[in-house]
C-alpha cells in the first residue's frame, strides 16, 4: 500500500522563492524611488534629455535722462532773404563803446557842438572826423524802398554794406550801431552785423551786407537817428556817426548806407 505525502506543511524551496520575490520587489521599489528623486542620477539607465539652461531676465530700472538746458549759440544765420538785426534790447558782443556826442547835422572836419538831440552818449575819446578808416560812400545815406530788399512797406530801418577802396565787400568782423529817438521820446540803440545779409551786394561769394530794423510803423523824422561802423573785435568806432532822415513812405522807408574804406 502506497505512502501518502503529508499536506499540512510547505516546501522549503517555495519559501525561499517567495522570500527572494519579496526582496526583489523591495529593491525595485527602492530603485524606482531613487530614479524618481534624481532622474539624472547614475542609477537611471535611460536618463531624460538635458534641458537648456533657463535664462532669468534681470530687471534693470530705466532711469529718465536729465534734460540739459539749451545752449545759446551766437551764430549768424545767412539766408537768401533779408536778415533782421537784433531788437532794441539786444547788445553786441563785445559791447561797443558809445560814440561821442553829436548834433542833428554834424559837419565832417568840425568838432561836434553840444548835443541838441535827446539821445546822447559819452565814451572814451575817439578819432576826430576825417581820421576814421571808413566813410559813407558818395550818395549815402539815401532813402529807398524797402521792397528793393524783399521787405514790406510796413517796415523802416537801415540797410547797407562795408566796402574796401575798390568797392568790393570786406569780410571783416564789423557791426553797425543805429542810435536815435522814437516818436514817443524813447531812445533806442540797435545793432546789425556785417555779413548777415548775404543777398545785399554779394561779390564772388563774399558779402558784408547788413539790415537793421527800427520799427514796423514808419514815421517821419529829421536828424533824430545816426548810423556808425564799429570794429567787432575791439569795439572801436571805424566811422563817424552819420545822421539820416526817415519817412513814413513805402518808397523811402529804407535808409541805404554803404561804408567805404578810406584810400
Amino acid at each position: 500500500m502506497a505512502r501518502r505525502r503529508p499536506t499540512g506543511g510547505s516546501s522549503p524551496l517555495l519559501l525561499l522563492l517567495t522570500l527572494l520575490l519579496f526582496m526583489a520587489s523591495g529593491c525595485m521599489v527602492c530603485w524606482a524611488g531613487v530614479i524618481f528623486m534624481d532622474p539624472y542620477g547614475p542609477f537611471n539607465p535611460f536618463p531624460p534629455p538635458t534641458l537648456p539652461p533657463t535664462v532669468t531676465p534681470i530687471y534693470t530700472p530705466t532711469l529718465p535722462l536729465a534734460t540739459l538746458p539749451p545752449v545759446a549759440t551766437a551764430t549768424a544765420t545767412l539766408t537768401p532773404t533779408a536778415t533782421f538785426a537784433p531788437t532794441a534790447t539786444a547788445s553786441p558782443s563785445p559791447t561797443p563803446r558809445p560814440s561821442p556826442t553829436w548834433t542833428a547835422t554834424p559837419t565832417p572836419g568840425v568838432t561836434p557842438a553840444p548835443p541838441t538831440a535827446t539821445a546822447t552818449a559819452t565814451s572814451v575819446p575817439s578819432p576826430t572826423p576825417g581820421q576814421y578808416p571808413y566813410r559813407p560812400q558818395r550818395g549815402s545815406p539815401v532813402n529807398v524802398s524797402a521792397q528793393n530788399f524783399g521787405l514790406p512797406c510796413a517796415w523802416m530801418g537801415v540797410v547797407g554794406q562795408v566796402l574796401d577802396a575798390t568797392g568790393k565787400p570786406v569780410p571783416a568782423p564789423f557791426f553797425v550801431l543805429v542810435q536815435g529817438v522814437m516818436p514817443d521820446g524813447q531812445p533806442v540803440r540797435l545793432v546789425g552785423y556785417a555779413g548777415t545779409a548775404s543777398d545785399i551786394g554779394e561779390v564772388e561769394g563774399l558779402s558784408s551786407g547788413f539790415i537793421i530794423r527800427i520799427t514796423d510803423a514808419p514815421f517821419n523824422s529829421s536828424g533824430q537817428f545816426t548810423v556808425q561802423l564799429f570794429d567787432l573785435t575791439t569795439g572801436q568806432p571805424l566811422s563817424e556817426p552819420i545822421p539820416f532822415d526817415t519817412y513814413a513812405d513805402c518808397e523811402r522807408n529804407a535808409v541805404l548806407v554803404n561804408f567805404v574804406q578810406q584810400p
